[in-house]
């Protein structure tokens, strides 16, 4: 699969993780070909991404993911190439000295314009700040709409966003199925869109901003339009309604403890750095 590089130097990179990519090779109950073991961001980014220049101060045999994504979250990954920008950026987590932002389409009308989450998250503090960027009308959900929102998450604990989403906000990620999510089928509206920090070895500023995905426009768009085409004929709404519903629960009946084992969970950032070896 392909991998966008964002940004590059001798010492690390940042790429763009396409959604349904594990982060590591996933941890399944049946047996792999080689091929499936080789779906992960581990195993694809050398091949994109090439080793420090010969020479190197500490160079890994291999570029490697300084944290994680969950398979189904899209966007930005921090690649290190040495040991010391492995370290360091690792440190830059744990100290919560990356400003990350997120991009997520979550179901219902978010009441408010900006506001602040304070919700523990394994008994640990979590806090997120979030943003509206857009409303619009959903056919599939009926008598409410979809909001699109900017995130600010100022710890990193496990679907920190997701979580707090759908028990901060009441409001869950559209194709969430593990936070009851009802709109589904069209993978997970949650990308990470922004990093800032200082460089791990230089200092430098850094500062990385994807656009959209084409997806969180195309979505919300064929929402509104079917919404706008059934409005006044309650008979075709239903309709609407009830085929998304069907999908829904078609898919939730489908899903398999394979699947299951495949999903990966965001480190927190406070986590013990470990060095590569």
């Amino acid at each position: 699969f392909a991998i966008t590089v964002i940004y590059e130097d001798d010492v690390m990179a940042i790429v763009h993780k396409p959604p349904g990519i594990c982060t590591h090779p996933p941890k399944c109950l049946v047996p792999q070909t080689q091929a499936q073991s080789m779906m992960s961001m581990r195993c694809c980014v050398p091949y994109h991404v090439p080793c420090a220049p010969p020479g190197s101060e500490g160079i890994l045999w291999r570029p490697m993911m300084a944290h994680r994504l969950d398979k189904d979250t899209e966007g930005l990954q921090l690649v290190a190439k040495t040991k010391n920008a492995y370290i360091g950026l690792q440190r830059l987590f744990a100290n919560r000295l990356i400003k990350k932002q997120y991009l997520a389409l979550v179901e219902g009308h978010v009441t408010g314009d900006e506001g602040t989450i304070d919700m523990e998250v394994d008994d640990k503090v979590a806090v997120s700040d979030w943003k509206v960027i857009s409303r619009t009308r959903s056919a599939g959900l009926g008598k409410t709409h979809l909001t699109l929102l900017h995130f600010f998450p100022r710890h990193g604990r496990k679907h920190q966003i997701r979580l707090h989403c759908s028990d901060g906000l009441g409001h869950s990620i559209v194709g969430d199925r593990k936070y009851r999510g009802s709109l589904v089928g069209h993978g997970l509206f949650l990308c990470a869109i922004g990093v800032s920090f200082k460089h791990p070895i230089t200092g430098e500023p850094i500062n990385v901003t994807l656009p959209h995905p084409q997806r969180f426009a195309t979505f919300p768009a064929e929402e509104q339009a079917e919404w706008e085409a059934a409005k006044d004929n309650p008979d075709l709404l239903r309709q609407l309604i009830k085929n998304k519903n069907e999908v829904h629960m078609r898919l939730s009946r489908g899903g398999s403890a394979t699947a299951e084992s495949e999903e990966e969970e965001e480190e927190d950032d406070e986590a013990a750095v470990n060095p590569p070896t």
